[in-house]
């Protein structure tokens, strides 16, 4: 099932220390990403339904240039009707910006880059060094920016992303924003933040990688062949990202359907449904 927002939310700190968000529903939701600027230092994420928090790679602040900047997941969590999230931090004035999303996650990846930039006329920042053409069809990108003053107004472009939440900034909190690409089939992506007010910025982004729906050619309605073989090759694809040729060359000498090493025949456990996926990026 391809991902789809459920509810967002963000806030701001009042004080430069903690910061809790107003409520929102996430019934439903199978994925949570939260993002928070913040001056460096301890900034733990937690929300009112006790899930544990996964924490990808920060983006540090640089002085005269942005805020810190860090992305955090949960897959699987425990939701709520009345479902709050909270930085716990002393000093380090932290926005909050929080998506829910639904649908069947294969694999959350890491970040796949990072940028600084100073911001340029009414502030934009660019993405050139995130370019990332996904995998897999059925892969999620989510962006964030965070910037160190108070913003009349908040964008994101190509048309591919869509901004779920923007916090402009206030005096006791960096400004924040998520926006996400939820796509159907692998397409290169760079998103754009900007705003109309001069502030230098930073960037990370992320993936996450959902199974396809229930189609004609959905593998997963044939569970009986090669399930080991899915595995394998969902879990490889996913660590190793090889491209199509390599992965394809791999599937043929798998005689044992678990690893390719030793392999000696290209005829054992070749069926054709799941090679066709496979030479598509598709691997589940």
């Amino acid at each position: 099932m391809a991902f789809a927002i459920v509810a967002s939310v963000s806030a701001g700190s009042a004080t430069g220390d903690n910061v809790t968000t107003g409520a929102i529903d996430t019934t439903g939701a199978t994925l949570l990403v939260a993002t928070v600027a913040a001056d460096d230092g301890t900034q733990p994420v937690s929300d009112s339904a006790t899930n544990t928090w996964v924490a990808l790679t920060r983006v540090a602040s640089v002085a005269g240039l942005s805020p810190g900047l860090q992305l955090y997941y949960v897959t699987n969590p425990t939701t709520a009707a009345a479902h709050t999230f909270t930085v716990t931090t002393t000093g380090l004035f932290p926005g909050i910006a929080v998506a829910a999303y639904s649908g069947t996650i294969a694999a959350p990846y890491p970040a796949t880059g990072t940028q600084y930039g100073r911001s340029q006329g009414t502030g934009n920042l660019t993405a050139a060094l995130l370019a990332v053409t996904p995998v897999d069809g059925s892969t999620m990108l989510v962006a964030a920016a965070a910037w160190g003053v108070v913003v009349a107004a908040i964008a994101v472009s190509p048309a591919a992303f869509t901004l779920r939440q923007g916090f402009v900034g206030s005096a006791t909190a960096y400004g924040v924003a998520l926006a996400d690409s939820i796509q159907t089939a692998p397409v290169a992506a760079a998103p754009v933040f900007s705003w109309t007010t001069t502030s230098p910025g930073a960037m990370t982004m992320a993936g996450f990688t959902g199974t396809p729906g229930t189609t004609s050619d959905d593998y997963s309605a044939r569970a009986d062949i090669n399930s080991p073989k899915r595995a394998f090759l969902q879990t490889w694809y996913a660590t190793k990202n090889p491209d199509i040729s390599s992965l394809v060359q791999r599937f043929l000498r798998d005689v044992d359907s678990t690893t390719p090493a030793g392999a000696t025949s290209d005829t054992a456990n070749r069926d054709p449904v799941l090679l066709e996926r496979a030479s598509r990026g598709v691997t589940s």
